[in-house]
């Protein structure tokens, strides 16, 4: 069974779910802000936090004049708009250690991971889908990131090759976690694919497999629940203190995202261990109203019982119906009413 550990947290196929809260850019590079959507998320019942660290340089040329739905900034001057400082970054690591609870980044590029490895100890980093393809950052990461550290992947933007190439670019025993991810915002609940979960786990060579999980862009809260269900043992969803309230919003707010965790909570119970369990059948009070065998007409003393003089009736006071063979034959002892139950005592 693999096996990962992020922060205090242990996640495998049996694990509980592991529930992410991404603060992204929500914080406008406002640390006090930053601290109130960590209280916020840990409020809510997130198990982490993740924020994004990079620099606008480092992501899209300046004056690349390429947009990307739904956002209508050219993507350089969008992600000037969504930088978080260090001081944003410091804000979120101490209040996060405040509130006990994991936080971790998205990291982006070598310039930015080389800076930011030096600046501060990480229990994980996530690649983004749209960086699987950089197979440079991804060695360079593999290098230079301790090999205990889990590196998270989302898959939106890349195809199956890709997917399957960075896993193997993260070389063993680099703990893996793969995210299903639909990058659209949001993405709609009849696109989701969640059955594609399952073909997430072996895509290494050396044939380890991989923790699974949801980056989930979609309005829907089902999505997490079905993904769950599925096998999810990551979910990620974003996050923020004030969300619109267009029926169309993939981001929660600390009342949706309490909700939201509940759900996956509940169906975490429901799903169970997954193993038949013989003991608690024997608790129920409905077994008593199983069926046995009972006597259906009145037998007199000394009488070979026949097929006819029993039936499987519910009500559990005679002997099990698989005996059936075993009581026709036998001779009773004492004479019996119609509707006994079946019993040795009855028969010779």
């Amino acid at each position: 069974m693999v096996t990962m550990r992020i922060g205090n947290r242990l996640l495998n196929s049996d694990s509980p779910v592991f529930v992410v809260a991404e603060i992204a850019g929500n914080h406008e590079n406002d640390p006090e802000k930053a601290r109130a959507l960590v209280r916020a998320a840990k409020a809510a019942g997130a198990d982490a936090v993740k924020y994004q660290y990079f620099k606008s340089e480092n992501m899209a040329a300046p004056g690349c004049g390429i947009t990307v739905a739904p956002w209508k900034e050219p993507l350089d001057v969008l992600y000037k708009s969504l930088e978080t400082g260090l001081a944003t970054v410091r804000a979120i690591v101490e209040e996060a250690e405040k509130q006990a609870i994991v936080c971790f980044p998205t990291l982006y590029s070598i310039p930015d991971a080389e800076f930011f490895l030096k600046e501060f100890k990480v229990p994980a980093v996530k690649v983004a889908s749209f960086e699987l393809n950089d197979a440079h950052f991804l060695i360079w990461l593999d290098v230079n990131l301790p090999k205990e550290v889990p590196v998270i992947l989302s898959t939106g933007m890349a195809t199956k090759r890709e997917v399957r190439r960075a896993c193997e670019q993260l070389m063993w025993p680099r703990p893996l976690g793969v995210l299903h991810c639909i990058s659209a915002y949001p993405a709609p609940l009849s696109g989701m694919n969640l059955r594609q979960l399952g073909t997430l786990a072996p895509w290494r060579d050396d044939g380890d497999v991989t923790v699974i999980g949801l980056s989930d862009h979609c309005a829907d809260p089902l999505a997490s629940v079905v993904a769950v269900a599925c096998g999810a043992r990551i979910i990620e969803r974003h996050f923020a203190l004030e969300t619109d309230e267009q029926g169309n919003n993939y981001c929660g707010n600390p009342d949706s995202f309490r909700n939201y965790v509940e759900n996956i909570r509940k169906v975490e119970k429901a799903l169970g261990s997954g193993r038949y369990d013989d003991s608690r059948v024997a608790e129920k009070e409905c077994r008593k109203a199983q069926r046995s065998l009972w006597f259906v007409r009145d037998v007199a003393i000394g009488v070979a019982v026949t097929e006819a003089d029993i039936a499987g009736l519910r009500g559990c006071k005679g002997v099990p119906t698989c005996r059936w063979n075993n009581v026709v034959g036998r001779v009773t002892k004492i004479a019996v009413k119609a509707y006994t139950p079946v019993t040795p005592e009855v028969l010779e």
